[in-house]
């Protein structure tokens, strides 16, 4: 049995205080100084939320009369929107360019309205992170979203085909297309004219070119005419009366009445 002076118990005592308190303070202290930190840090934080929620509190009223106001601006924006479009209102949009502007037309193209959005169709998926630029990947996406649009339509998905049947509101598209003649002041007319109209309707693409003998611009553009269909609302039939609507009998043969063939078996 080793004997150890009272000199050197008190060193022993010495050290393994020192010890404990390097031991108390690596695994005890540190770590709960530590703990309050990030907790002081997160009151922090919730103090700042807490703050900036009490002063949208005191801003009640005034966010709910601005929803009011920008509801009531949305719904006057979307009653603009026909309810439907069909051939003769692409007809009458060409029509008034040749009329009230110094625009030949040449021929106009009707299409079919196409399905572009509904709030109750199931959104498509975002396009994963690439390296592409930001016009090629919204490009990329649009395409996208058309082509799963138009499978769906076709057939591919009778779920989503129904919910565009159903849907309270769906935006719908027609593009019509149409040759012109006009000069330049006549194209600034034409633009100035399609932009100014009640009816929803833009200018998708326009090409031209220049006739050097006549000194007029020939050109075709494609116009996006857009349609807001809701389940409330009813077509109004356009004004035509105006409008030559051509003959029923486009062939000209001669029709016999009853009356006549009556008298001539008398």
């Amino acid at each position: 049995m080793i004997k150890m002076s009272t000199r050197d118990k008190k060193l022993l005592i010495s050290f393994i205080g020192i010890l404990c308190l390097v031991a108390s303070f690596l695994f005890i202290y540190r770590p709960f100084m530590e703990q309050v930190t990030t907790l002081k840090a997160q009151n922090e934080e919730k103090e700042k939320e807490l703050t900036r929620l009490k002063e949208l509190e005191s801003k009640k009223d005034y966010f709910l009369s601005e929803i009011q106001v920008f509801n009531t601006k949305a719904e006057e924006y979307q009653s603009k929107f026909p309810v439907k479009v069909l051939e003769e209102d692409g007809i009458l949009v060409a029509r008034g360019i040749e009329k009230k502007l110094e625009t030949t037309i040449a021929s106009v193209m009707i299409s079919e309205s196409e399905f572009v959005y509904s709030p109750e169709v199931p959104k498509v998926e975002e396009v994963e992170e690439d390296d592409s630029t930001w016009a090629e990947k919204n490009a990329q996406a649009t395409k996208d979203q058309i082509d799963k649009i138009e499978e769906e339509l076709d057939g591919g998905s009778s779920n989503t085909q129904t919910t565009i049947q159903t849907a309270e509101r769906g935006l719908f598209r027609m593009q019509n297309s149409i040759e012109f003649t006009t000069d330049y002041a006549g194209l600034k007319e034409v633009i100035g004219y399609i932009y100014t109209l009640p009816s929803r309707v833009t200018i998708d693409t326009i090409n031209l070119t220049y006739d050097k003998t006549e000194g007029k611009l020939v050109g075709d553009a494609i116009l996006n005419m857009y349609t807001l269909q809701e389940k409330d609302k009813e077509y109004e039939t356009p004004n035509t009366e105006n409008i030559k609507h051509g003959v029923d009998n486009i062939f000209g043969t001669l029709e016999v009445g009853t009356n006549n063939s009556e008298n001539n078996n008398d």
